[in-house]
Formats: C-alpha cells, structure tokens, sequence
C-alpha cells in the first residue's frame, strides 16, 4: 500500500496515510484533531509500508477542539469559594467585635469609623462577596465550556 507522511496542524505528530487519503480530511490517531492530509515537506515522497496499527478515517468536516474540559470543578473556583467564604466570616467576627467595641469603649466612635473595627469588618464582607461573585462567575464559564465541548463531541459521532 502506498503511503505517505503528514503532520497534525494541533500537536504536530507524524502520520502516515494512505495515498487515497491526499488532500481529504482525516482524523489525527494521537490528539482526534480533523486535518486535510497534506504530504509533509521533506517527507512527501509516496512509500511503500507495512500495515500500521495507526488508522485514519475519512471525516466530513474539518474540525478541530484542543480545549479538553472536564467535569471537575477548578482549583481557582474551590480558591475563590474559601477565601470568599473565609472573609465573610472574618467579617462577621469583626462585626460583633466593632460592636463589643461600641459598647464598652469610653471613646464609640472609633470604633465606627472608616479606619475602626467596623470598616474593616465591612472591608471583608465586600471582599467575601467579591470573591464568592467571583467564584460563581467561574463556574458559570467552565459549565459552559464543558457543555459546549460535550454538544461538539455528540456532533462529531457518525448517526
């Protein structure tokens, strides 16, 4: 059987292919990236093979996805989560201790100022907030991302 040596255009692994297969679309064996079989520079010279364990199949249309998402949930969305959650806890104690602080401080004010105990307890009930946006922000993305991958690999199995 006469074949010839082409390239993957997504992870650039030497194939060889039938000689039937020029100028069609194939199926990377390594990555499942679709590419046109295109005789590689240097290396286009048709050659007899043995039967190799690698196959190629004919695809319809050329598609490539190199982002694999999976299900699991990101380390920066758990990240954004905890701390989130961690600084509106940290809030809530400076809360009560600004009011502790109001009611048993000779001088209140201090303690309710933006630069007192409660700013700073504001401060991290803001933060917390702001991260836990964030971290659902995130997942929002990834659970797009992954069902977006998961209809594109429903649509590239033969009926």
């Amino acid at each position: 059987m006469n074949t010839f040596s082409s390239e993957c255009g997504n992870c650039h692994s030497p194939i060889d292919i039938p000689a039937t297969y020029i100028g069609k679309h194939v199926k990377c064996t390594n990555c499942g990236c679709d590419f046109v079989a295109e005789p590689r520079i240097g290396g286009g010279a048709a050659k007899t093979a043995k039967p190799q364990k690698q196959s190629t199949t004919e695809v319809k249309k050329s598609h490539c996805f190199s982002l694999n998402v999976s299900s699991k949930e990101l380390i920066f969305h758990q990240y954004c989560r905890f701390f989130g959650l961690f600084s509106i806890a940290l809030g809530l104690l400076a809360v009560m201790a600004a009011g502790v602080q109001f009611l048993t401080s000779p001088k209140p004010a201090a303690a309710i100022g933006p630069y007192g105990t409660l700013g700073a307890a504001l401060t991290l009930l803001i933060n917390g907030a702001i991260h836990l946006g964030l971290a659902q922000i995130i997942k929002l993305f990834h659970s797009i991302a992954y069902n977006i991958q998961a209809m594109k690999e429903t649509r590239q199995q033969p009926h």
